[in-house]
């Protein structure tokens, strides 16, 4: 299944895009929050896709079933990661994906807002499609070797952890995030502190010409 999560990688950008394409506070801090969550999922669900292949020699999702039995440590670690990669509350998936879409909405961009509410939907109902031939189904004739994978679950388990803590830890987080994205805005801050001082003012007073 890990053709599937590499196909994940280009529609979970698009909400990182979406946040830049809002061009506001909220919208660039909800990206950068959404950036950091699926730094962390993404990666948890590549390992146990490796863990998997570890232990069975196969990741083609006819070839397996039965896994949630014979791995139930993994399993419940992969169920945690998809739900939160589909942003079902309250996983860490779900506070940057709310966020863009209030803040899509406030903007007018119902159409996009639309399109990211039916990915997110697409990739739950692919989520559970793993979780439903992989896990779920009826045990393969495979006889993995349970001891070769063992030494990947600690590594997964961290990341599942780190995953968790930032849905804990959402409100402080997003408001390092909101300050990140409003320094983004403010480009004399980049300007002064790359060429100095008084490039930031000059470029503050074309602004202010500008704006009359």
């Amino acid at each position: 299944f890990r053709k599937i999560l590499s196909f994940h990688i280009i529609s979970q950008i698009g909400y990182m895009i979406f946040g830049l394409g809002l061009h506001s506070v909220l919208g660039l801090a909800c990206g950068i929050f959404y950036l950091v969550h699926h730094i962390l999922v993404k990666s948890t669900l590549f390992l146990i896709a490796g863990h998997v292949v570890s232990v069975n020699g196969r990741d083609d999702l006819k070839g397996l079933g039965g896994l949630a039995r014979s791995q139930p440590i993994a399993a419940s670690f992969f169920l945690l990661a998809a739900l939160s990669l589909a942003g079902i509350p309250p996983l860490s998936g779900f506070y940057g994906k709310f966020g863009l879409v209030l803040e899509g909405l406030s903007m007018g961009h119902i159409w996009v807002v639309a399109v990211s509410i039916v990915t997110s939907l697409l990739t739950l109902a692919s989520m559970l499609k793993i979780w439903n031939y992989a896990f779920w189904g009826k045990p393969s004739h495979i006889d993995g070797d349970q001891g070769r994978g063992s030494g990947t679950l600690f590594p997964i388990g961290t990341m599942v952890f780190l995953s968790l803590a930032v849905a804990v830890g959402s409100g402080p987080l997003m408001g390092f995030a909101e300050e990140t994205g409003r320094q983004l805005l403010d480009g004399r801050t980049y300007i002064e502190a790359v060429l100095g001082t008084e490039a930031g003012l000059h470029f503050e007073q074309l602004n202010k010409a500008k704006g009359q």
